[in-house]
C-alpha cells in the first residue's frame, strides 16, 4: 500500500515513542487502528457495491442478448415456415429414421447399416 519496508516502520515507531511517549502512543495506535480498519471497511462496502452493479448489468445484458436471440429465431423460423410452406411447429415432424429401424439395419458390433453389403 505505502510501500514501506521494516527499516521505515521502526524508524516511525521510534519517532512516534520519543514524540508522544509511552502512554499516549498506545492511545494514537488505538486511533490509528480504529481508522485503519473503518478505511478497509468503507474500502470493501465500496468494492462490493461495485461488484454487485456489475454483476446486474452482466444479467441485463445477457437477457437483452436472450431477447434479440429469440426474437431472431423466430423471424428464421417464419421465414424458413413461410418459404417451404410448412408451419414451423411441424418442421421437424419426419427427422429420419426411428432408433429402432437403424439397430434393425445396422451390422452386429460395428454400427454400420446395410450389413449385407461389403464394407
Amino acid at each position: 500500500m505505502f510501500d514501506l519496508g521494516w527499516s521505515e516502520i521502526v524508524l516511525i515507531a521510534v519517532v512516534a515513542f520519543v514524540l508522544l511517549g509511552p502512554q499516549d502512543l498506545v492511545r494514537v495506535m488505538r486511533k490509528v487502528g480504529y481508522f485503519v480498519q473503518k478505511a478497509r471497511l468503507t474500502m470493501v462496502t465500496f468494492q462490493r457495491m461495485l461488484e454487485a452493479a456489475a454483476y446486474d448489468e452482466d444479467i441485463r445484458h445477457m437477457q437483452k442478448e436472450l431477447k434479440d436471440l429469440k426474437h431472431e429465431t423466430t423471424g428464421l423460423a417464419a421465414a424458413a415456415g413461410a418459404a417451404t410452406d410448412v408451419p414451423p411447429s411441424d418442421m421437424l415432424a419426419d427427422s429420419g429414421p426411428v432408433p429402432s429401424e437403424v439397430s434393425r439395419n445396422a451390422h452386429p458390433g460395428t454400427g454400420y447399416r446395410d450389413a449385407g453389403k461389403d464394407i
